[in-house]
């Protein structure tokens, strides 16, 4: 598979980092964060090849370019319909966005399919299997893996994410800190590089990627990368267009 980082940052975004989005063979987008739609049209991707957006969870830095997304796919004359999954609350927000956005119904010739989905549960899309789990985080988080990719959204260590890493090609677990800063993280449900890279060992995964990297830590490359490479050493730094074939 492809993946393209749309957005490597999180919480706020940094002058060189939108926040969370991941693109998966030009066809499956997850979440959706600020900065995220004008890194896809940067990447060269086109937004009307876009089946599915998955969320992992509803604050804003995973969701706030979804308006953004819907009004570039009307502009450019979208019709066939886009499946969004997320947690419980989704189809709320999708609601309120366009409404607050007041998209003419003129202008959006494309229906929204919106599937909730319960961390557990496991569905197909276009021939891709996806399982999903919870994270652990301040609000309900939903973790995929869409075949050998697996994608945490935001969380603190979880031993179910361990479960769902199991063997992966590529984990991708947020790293919002340095281990100076895990007793913080702990308390609003975010990991350490470090913590991150235990994850991938204790899963077995193959390969880790560094991601939601937020403004305070962003430029602090070598130490999230020393800090987790001391516990698994095939990391890497997600970083905005990255592109990998995975």
């Amino acid at each position: 598979m492809k993946l393209v980082v749309l957005g490597s940052g999180g919480s706020a975004q940094a002058v060189d980092r939108a926040c969370a989005s991941y693109l998966l063979d030009g066809k499956i987008m997850i979440d959706v964060g600020p900065g995220s739609y004008r890194n896809l049209l940067k990447s060269g991707n086109d937004p009307l090849r876009i089946g599915a957006l998955f969320l992992s969870h509803l604050h804003g830095d995973h969701f706030f370019d979804f308006g953004t997304l819907i009004w570039g796919m009307s502009f450019f004359q979208r019709t066939d319909q886009l499946t969004v999954y997320g947690p419980a609350g989704t189809s709320e927000m999708v609601k309120k966005m366009l409404s607050i956005a007041n998209t003419p119904s003129s202008f959006m010739k494309f229906g929204l399919n919106v599937i909730e989905i319960k961390a557990g549960e496991r569905f197909e899309f276009q021939g891709l299997k996806v399982m999903t789990a919870p994270g652990n985080h301040v609000i309900e988080d939903i973790a995929y893996r869409v075949n050998d990719i697996c994608y945490t959204g935001d969380t603190a260590p979880s031993d179910s994410i361990i479960d769902l890493a199991s063997g992966c090609s590529l984990l991708i677990h947020e790293s919002s800190g340095l281990v100076e800063n895990e007793s913080l993280l702990r308390t609003v449900g975010h990991s350490s590089s470090k913590q991150a890279a235990i994850v991938a060992s204790r899963s077995n995964s193959k390969k880790l990627l560094l991601a939601h990297l937020t403004p305070l830590v962003s430029d602090r490359r070598n130490e999230l990368l020393d800090q987790a490479r001391s516990e698994f050493r095939n990391t890497e730094l997600a970083e905005d267009l990255m592109v990998l074939d995975v």
